[in-house]
């Protein structure tokens, strides 16, 4: 009897043992679920950063691709601004202009004389017609 008391005891403290190392076990694997959880989060945000990263090369790329649009228009601009006349060739061709102006103005002067010359002498003409016929 005493031996099946001591093996009682034995397998006793076996469990307790055991129910310990169990208790302790539970505890890792809820520590490890917990880190495996915070590992799912990081790499969500991973994945969300790294969307993020080439959304923003994107952006880099369109904006890089602006910025040389814009530059090739100020060189552009820059080249149409040499090419321009200066100060003293655009005084020049106001002048210039203005006596084309000038002369334009006066021929039309002269063309609405002439026509109301042309004008006089179709009536002259029309009445030495009617005279005529009427001779």
């Amino acid at each position: 009897l005493e031996g099946h008391t001591q093996r009682a005891r034995d397998a006793e403290q076996e469990l307790e043992v055991a129910q310990r190392e169990a208790h302790s076990a539970r505890k890792q694997l809820s520590i490890c679920k917990s880190k495996v959880d915070q590992c799912n989060k990081l790499s969500e945000e991973l994945d969300a950063a790294r969307n993020e990263a080439n959304q923003l090369g994107n952006d880099n790329r369109s904006l890089q691709a602006q910025l040389a649009a814009l530059r090739q228009e100020l060189s552009s601009a820059r080249a149409q601004m040499v090419a321009r006349p200066q100060a003293e060739d655009v005084g020049a061709l106001r002048r210039d202009l203005e006596g084309t102006m000038d002369r334009l103005y006066k021929c039309n002067q002269q063309k609405g004389a002439l026509k109301e010359q042309l004008a006089a002498k179709q009536q002259e003409a029309d009445v030495l017609r009617r005279e005529l016929a009427a001779a």
